[in-house]
């Protein structure tokens, strides 16, 4: 369960030293909105998970985060979405990042 923690943080950096760089590099919008995700969307699920059972240790944070889906929690299908918007924004400006021409 750390790697997962490790691997999950190493992305959110990297995705905001992208952000930036793109944002000098190409001065394209994109870079700014991954910078401001890569900020907020942590910082978000942390006050999400913390609503959470943590008291008796039952549920971590990634149960809970997909027990709140299933039961269509309004704030879990956001997260889930801007998630999703980070990651197609990180593919996205790698592609432009390094596209020739």
């Amino acid at each position: 369960m750390e790697s997962f923690w490790v691997l999950y943080w190493l992305v959110i950096v990297l995705s905001f030293i992208l952000g930036i760089i793109v944002t000098i590099k190409t001065k394209k919008i994109s870079g700014v909105i991954q910078s401001i995700l890569s900020v907020i969307l942590p910082i978000w699920s942390i006050v999400f998970s913390l609503k959470r059972n943590w008291v008796d240790g039952k549920d971590g944070e990634i149960e809970f985060f997909f027990y709140s889906l299933a039961n269509y929690s309004l704030e879990a299908i956001v997260l889930l979405l801007i998630y999703i918007i980070l990651i197609i924004l990180f593919i996205y400006n790698i592609v432009k990042l390094f596209k020739k021409g």
